[in-house]
């Protein structure tokens, strides 16, 4: 690899180098990579949150699609206030 061989060179000829990685201050740096937190895995637990929230409207709604389960619920809820 190039980057590789670049280094190695480097090294042989005794030449100083550095590599540097520099953060802009733009709004939007730390929403993306937050300082002190895994990228990899805050993006990931957002990905499973969305997931999670994307099956939990489904499920919903798929349930409140059913009458069935609609009128079980209404007369589980009645059956409660009306024992209290």
């Amino acid at each position: 690899d190039l980057a590789a061989y670049v280094i190695q060179m480097l090294k042989d000829n005794s030449l100083m180098y550095a590599t540097h990685v520099v953060e802009g201050k733009h709004w939007y740096n730390k929403r993306i990579a937050p300082d002190g937190k895994s990228f990899t895995l805050m993006w990931f637990n957002r990905f499973l949150l969305l997931m999670g929230i994307c099956s939990v409207a489904w499920g919903l709604n798929k349930f409140r699609q059913n009458e069935k389960v609609a009128t079980i619920i209404e007369q589980s809820i009645n059956e409660l206030k009306g024992g209290l």
